[in-house]
């Protein structure tokens, strides 16, 4: 985005979404943790990093369908399967009360553009926390018989 262009309103509501989101999310499972982080065992942290993972997956999901659907309506699909013969067939798969697969049924037979967004990038598991080890590694030893 360059200095002159504003930030979209859909931009601006994802970020703002978000942000409140994860600090709600964040204040609400620590209120809820059963003592401090260091003195809970590794299966415990697990555990915790877990809801964590679940809660903060749905809300990165919901913003990033904000900000991707600028103008447009969008709705989560899954491309199932892409046939080339004369022309393009491409066949979705949505859940069953989604509003989008009523939405494009309604529009069976007429003209549409239709706009991939991947978003598997943003909301991959990269830089996921992990849980503290109950027993620190022990130190690796070089063949001279030193710590190194």
């Amino acid at each position: 985005m360059s200095e002159t262009e504003t930030p979209s309103k859909h931009l601006i509501h994802g970020a703002t979404s978000m942000t409140g989101d994860l600090m709600s999310m964040v204040v609400d499972m620590a209120k809820a943790l059963p003592k401090p982080w260091q003195q809970m065992n590794q299966a415990d942290q697990e555990m915790w990093l877990e809801k964590v993972d679940l809660r903060v997956t749905d809300a990165v999901e919901k913003c990033v369908n904000i900000i991707a659907s600028r103008d447009s309506e969008p709705f989560p699909a899954i491309v199932d399967s892409v046939t080339f013969k004369s022309g393009v067939k491409i066949s979705l798969k949505m859940e069953k009360a989604s509003e989008g697969a009523h939405l494009v049924a309604d529009h069976t037979g007429a003209s549409v553009l239709l706009t991939v967004v991947d978003t598997s990038d943003l909301t991959s598991d990269n830089h996921k926390p992990s849980a503290d080890k109950d027993q620190p590694e022990l130190p690796k030893l070089n063949p001279e018989g030193g710590e190194g």
